[in-house]
Parts: C-alpha cells; sequence; structure tokens
C-alpha cells in the first residue's frame, strides 16, 4: 500500500513539474445505485431464525480539499474529503423476538481522498484512478439486535472512473465509483460473516472552485 501511495503521488509531482496547478474546494453530491440485498441467520439453513436485509444506501455530501495539475494533455486530480453517509436495514426475526424487527440506520463518516489521471483537451478531462476511505465514526442502531456484531475496518479502497469539465474558476465532473467491500463487510452473525455480496457502487456529480 505504501509503494502504491508512493507511485501515484510521483506521478502527480512528475505531471506537476511544467503544469498548470489549481487548488480549490470541493462540493460532492453522491447517490447509490445498489439493489437491495437479503441475508440470512439461524441453526437450521433451511429454517432461518433472522432474515437480515440491505434496503438502500441515503444520498450523500462531501467536502473538502481540491487540486489539479495539467501539464498538455495529462492531467492529475486527488481530493480530501470528509463525507457521512447513511444505510438503511430491515431485519426480522422468525422466532418471536420482537427487539429485531424494524429498520436500522448505520452511519458512517470517512476521510475519502479520490485520486485521478488521464487526459486533458480544451477544458474537457477523462480519467481513471483509485479512491481511500478511511473510517473515523461509525454509528449502528443494528447494535441492538442480539446476532449483530460490528467488525469495521479502518482503511477500505476502490475504483472510479470520471468525465470532467472546466470553465474560468470552475471544475465539474461525474464520476463512477466502486467500492471493494460489500455493504455488509462489517456485519457478522457472531463470529460468521453476513454473507451479502453487493459492492457499494455509487454516482457522484461534483462541483470545485479552484482560486
Amino acid at each position: 500500500m505504501k509503494v502504491f501511495m508512493t507511485s501515484i503521488f510521483t506521478v502527480l509531482f512528475a505531471i506537476g513539474l511544467n503544469a498548470q496547478t489549481k487548488f480549490g474546494v470541493k462540493l460532492n453530491y453522491s447517490a447509490s445505485i445498489n439493489s437491495a440485498e437479503t441475508s440470512y441467520i439461524g441453526s437450521n439453513s433451511d429454517i432461518p431464525s433472522y432474515q437480515l436485509e440491505y434496503q438502500k444506501s441515503l444520498p450523500s455530501f462531501s467536502a473538502g480539499a481540491y487540486v489539479q495539475h495539467r501539464s498538455g494533455n495529462l492531467f492529475g486530480q486527488a481530493e480530501l474529503l470528509i463525507n457521512r453517509s447513511k444505510n438503511q436495514f430491515s431485519s426480522t426475526s422468525f422466532n418471536d423476538d420482537a427487539a429485531a424487527d424494524g429498520i436500522f440506520d448505520e452511519t458512517s463518516t470517512f476521510i475519502q481522498i479520490p485520486v485521478i489521471a488521464g487526459v486533458y483537451h480544451n477544458g474537457i478531462s477523462v480519467g481513471v484512478g483509485p479512491m481511500f476511505h478511511f473510517l473515523v465514526d461509525h454509528q449502528s442502531e443494528l447494535e441492538a439486535i442480539s446476532y449483530y456484531e460490528k467488525d469495521t475496518r479502518v482503511l477500505s479502497a476502490g475504483f472510479q472512473v470520471q468525465v470532467g469539465f472546466d470553465v474560468s474558476h470552475f471544475h465539474f465532473d461525474l464520476r463512477y465509483e466502486n467500492t471493494f467491500r460489500t455493504v455488509g463487510d462489517h456485519i457478522n452473525y457472531g463470529t460468521r460473516p453476513s454473507g451479502f455480496q453487493s459492492n457499494p457502487n455509487v454516482i457522484t456529480l461534483g462541483t470545485a472552485f479552484t482560486f
């Protein structure tokens, strides 16, 4: 991971040696495109005791710092953002455990570092790159349910594809993001992983103002 990060910033630095460099502030709006997914728990695989359904991720905002380097038809872009997101789960008990029935919210706060590199021409840019998520805080209403065990990880990563447009002091972009973890990666049934398979898939609209 250290070698990978060093390589990214070395490339950005090399691009920036003879580049036009813009610094600014960035605001992103993200919407999930994931479908609902269901997981079951029980000692008997044919007769589950509980059902846990990932229902949706609510739209979220991120805000922070932005930098773009351009050299000829190449560009590099990096951001340092704070993001607060909320997921909703539905739990159903098949054994009269009333505390396990209902809608439960989980709220996570991340520091996000997206890094993009690609081609640039006449104000239009197309690029790809990694995104890193550092978990700062995680609050879950599911902790009130007896079967729920939380197993969060601090660092997760993903991949993104972006189309951008620059005009004067403004930068606008549209990106697709896929994170390399599942929507229930942090949820265990006791010591057993919950078994969710879907990765978070997000469409993000961003606006930056550069100085």
